[in-house]
């Protein structure tokens, strides 16, 4: 076969550029630090590179979300922390106005404290950070009517109820008070876990021929207690159904106020209220025992030979004897029957069960429910409750994880009779009352702190709550940040280049190509001219 100079001029510039490609590419890989220029140079790698930056975008983006979310629950915990210290300047007013020795002028200034930290808890709860409020559930940026925008928490300036993304809360709060009430008033007429201190238990046993007047006069102060707690939680209750906007001339309202205050029955006639039963059982209560006595007219009376009565024998035994012109007296002291009969005249009002006041407290509250809650209808105030407090903002921090980074407005505060505005609302009106002329009630204000505890309560418990989801965001940036450095590694082994070795390869292939240079200029050098000669 004839070799020809084009054949070795061709097969020269194929080997030359061979070399050069080496060349260049090994210099890439010295200057980028890379190995792979081109899917060619290794497919497989080139896929797990591809597949690692994949990984690490997301990583990367998982890791923004959750220092998004710290941020967020760094704010949401100082909110939250400032809530409890309200709560505990709260409690310590309202103990100072029990100590005692206050004057009205006193407690008008803790009142007015209570009132100015009750309006904190709003501006508390539309805190916002940057232009997104954080307890505002899904309503970041507010409410839009019309041309005004509206914060997530609105106080009613006509009757005072609180809103949350214009669910009124303080309605089912004022409805929840009821509810509760009505289940006091049960329970101090009659409490089965207690042993002979509610009222029907009470009334029920008391037997006046079988008791002494003693006795008799200790059960009907306990009788009376109860019945005061009763009616007390039956105003209570009555006030409660008010702040719900109940219609004062509703003849359910009508029917379980007159229960307490007296009224006129279906026939005309007029008819004792709880209160004036009450205040007819104090005054007989208030009287002086009779004692150890004898009736003049008693035909076992001790007699003298003569026929009268021996008055130096009941003398002597301290029994006092009533005669005709000591009756006056005799009526005016306490009488057990009598307070029998009052205990009578309370189950013909109330019922022997309680019935007659419960079934008027049921309508009541079933007219509540249906008129003013809107239960069982679209407008069901406590489904839509329900339904806010599950708004609660997450953030994806992995693959099918989410994150809360906030909690909602009814979270913070909590709903019903404890949402902690509706708690310092109360004890702003038990500390005002409406009659600057009546006492405030110390046993109502005293129910207060309990449900002022169960409040801060759950505010602690929310704290608790926030700090173990700062610290699950903690674990996941840290699980992150390892997965991360795994990946790293898994792109790097598959994609950077050994320098050294890289380095010795261009060293390599650039020799390769200038000895090739130097052989391609020794063959191209020969000519025809060459071989004419």
């Amino acid at each position: 076969m004839r070799i020809t100079s084009s054949m070795m001029g061709d097969q020269f510039l194929r080997g030359s550029n061979r070399a050069l490609s080496l060349v260049n590419k090994y210099n890439l890989q010295v200057a980028s630090g890379k190995r792979l220029t081109s899917i060619a140079d290794d497919p497989a790698s080139t896929t797990a590179v591809l597949r690692a930056r994949t990984k690490l975008s997301s990583l990367a983006d998982y890791q923004s979300n959750i220092s998004t979310a710290s941020s967020y629950m760094k704010e949401v915990e100082a909110a939250v922390s400032d809530l409890d210290e309200l709560l505990q300047d709260v409690y310590g007013e309202v103990i100072s106005a029990l100590s005692g020795g206050k004057t009205k002028e006193d407690l008008r200034a803790i009142a007015e404290q209570v009132r100015v930290l009750r309006d904190e808890v709003v501006a508390i709860g539309n805190q916002s950070i940057g232009t997104s409020y954080l307890f505002g559930g899904y309503n970041f940026t507010g409410t839009i009517t019309d041309t005004d925008k509206k914060a997530p928490f609105v106080v009613d300036e006509v009757n005072g109820h609180l809103y949350y993304n214009q669910i009124n809360l303080s309605l089912y709060s004022w409805y929840d008070e009821y509810t509760n009430y009505t289940r006091l008033m049960d329970l101090y007429f009659h409490n089965p876990d207690k042993d002979a201190n509610s009222l029907k238990e009470i009334v029920d046993a008391f037997d006046p021929s079988g008791f002494s007047d003693a006795y008799s006069k200790r059960q009907g102060e306990l009788a009376y207690q109860s019945l005061t707690s009763l009616i007390l939680a039956g105003e209570n209750a009555l006030y409660s159904a008010r702040q719900c906007d109940i219609d004062l001339m509703d003849p359910l309202y009508q029917n379980f106020e007159q229960l307490f205050i007296g009224g006129v029955d279906a026939e005309g006639n007029e008819f004792e209220g709880l209160k004036s039963l009450r205040d007819r059982l104090f005054n007989e209560l208030s009287k002086e025992l009779r004692g150890d006595h004898i009736l003049a007219t008693d035909p076992d009376i001790k007699t003298t030979p003569d026929g009268s009565i021996d008055y130096a024998y009941y003398e002597e035994r301290g029994i006092k004897v009533y005669t005709a012109d000591d009756m006056d007296e005799f009526e005016n002291k306490f009488d057990a029957q009598k307070v029998k009969d009052l205990f009578e005249e309370l189950y013909t009002l109330i019922g022997d069960t309680g019935d007659v006041y419960k079934t008027s407290a049921e309508s009541l509250a079933g007219h509540i429910r249906e008129n003013k809650l809107g239960m069982g209808t679209e407008d069901d105030l406590v489904l839509k409750i329900d339904e806010e407090s599950k708004k609660r903002p997450t953030i994806p921090v992995g693959l099918n994880q989410d994150a809360a980074y906030t909690v909602n407005g009814i979270e913070l505060l909590g709903e019903g009779r404890h949402n902690v505005y509706h708690v310092l609302d109360k004890i702003y009106r038990i500390l005002s009352p409406e009659d600057e002329t009546r006492k405030i009630d110390e046993k109502e204000l005293s129910l207060a702190i309990s449900t002022l505890q169960e409040a801060q309560s759950n505010v602690l418990t929310k704290l608790t709550e926030i700090g173990a989801s700062q610290n699950r965001l903690t674990l996941l940036s840290n699980r992150i940040d390892s997965t991360k450095r795994n990946y790293n590694l898994l792109r790097s082994n598959a994609e950077e280049v050994d320098l050294a070795e890289a380095s010795i390869n261009l060293a390599t292939a650039q020799t390769v190509y200038n000895a090739a240079l130097a052989g391609g200029a020794q063959i191209l050098r020969t000519s025809l001219i060459d071989y004419l000669r």
